[in-house]
Formats: structure tokens, C-alpha cells, sequence
């Protein structure tokens, strides 16, 4: 079963304006699937911002 037309419309207008924005489509996907809080946090420890 799909999501409604709704939600679906709104995801990708979320996404157009992400994109329109200079967010890559990875960075997108890996904000959806939480992945970029590992990245954000690996990234801090590197700059020493812990």
C-alpha cells in the first residue's frame, strides 16, 4: 500500500526545494533515513566540536 497522493506530492516538494537549495540527493536520503546524524556527529569529533 502507498502513501497518499498527499503526502506524496508534499515529499517531493520537500525534495525539490532541498535540491533547489544545493542538498544533494544522498545528503536527502541519508537525513530520511537518520544516517546523517552519524555524519554530523563523526564530522564534529573531526573538527573538534564535541
Amino acid at each position: 500500500m502507498g502513501l497518499p497522493e498527499k503526502v506524496d506530492r508534499d515529499w517531493l516538494e520537500l525534495i525539490l526545494e532541498a535540491k533547489s537549495s544545493g542538498i544533494s540527493i544522498e545528503e536527502i536520503h541519508s537525513f530520511i533515513n537518520g544516517t546523517h546524524l552519524y555524519w554530523s556527529s563523526a564530522h564534529s569529533e573531526e573538527q573538534g566540536d564535541n
